[in-house]
């Protein structure tokens, strides 16, 4: 990661977020040797074959080193224990997860640093300053920054669909990797991604 320490001070006029054209939609533009990290998000559209099928190539070429965050980790857990125990999909939504998170060999798993968790408090403050967001809503950029900050450590790639989000969090880390993509329509599915 960069040695150099992010000032909130420096940032004091609300963000926008930039036109799809101005951020990076394009899987060949992910350096040849980069780790690619994936978004919380891109695990549930692998299941449901939502991932666009050029994305899902970038994944699953077999020299591409591919990371999974401990942060991802927590959301996809903390997402099957919330869902409704009177709701019939309930099982099968908790059996999807648990085989994701079984798919995640421990040589591959990684976590933010001390510095990366600091990090990643000071964007969210940031935007949530900057942003006007609602009390606690920062929360969840906190995460997002964690993944962020923890790919900007390896050099690696963060794989998202969560546009908003991660565009503000570049502009105050531009030097971050990121590759975006829009889920594909459930009317056109395309086969699950093997992730792990």
């Amino acid at each position: 990661m960069s040695n150099e320490v992010f000032d909130p001070a420096l940032w004091t006029r609300q963000l926008t977020r930039r036109s799809d054209s101005d951020l990076s939609f394009d899987p060949a533009s992910v350096a040849r040797g980069a780790a690619i990290l994936p978004d919380s998000c891109f695990y549930i559209d692998a299941v449901k074959g939502l991932v666009p099928p050029s994305v899902a190539a970038l994944v699953e070429t077999p020299m591409r080193r591919l990371l999974h965050s401990t942060v991802c980790r927590a959301e996809l857990a903390a997402g099957a224990a919330k869902l409704p125990l009177a709701d019939p999909r309930t099982p099968g939504s908790r059996a999807r997860i648990a085989s994701i998170l079984d798919r995640m060999p421990a040589e591959n798993l990684v976590q933010p640093s001390a510095a990366a968790w600091d990090g990643a408090g000071a964007l969210a403050g940031t935007l949530a300053r900057t942003q006007g967001l609602a009390k606690g809503a920062h929360l969840t950029l906190l995460l997002d920054a964690a993944i962020l900050l923890s790919a900007l450590e390896r050099n690696a790639c963060v794989i998202t669909a969560n546009v908003g989000d991660f565009d503000l969090l570049a502009q105050l880390r531009p030097e971050a990797k990121l590759l975006f993509y829009r889920p594909v329509l459930a009317q056109v599915r395309s086969r699950p991604v093997e992730v792990g």
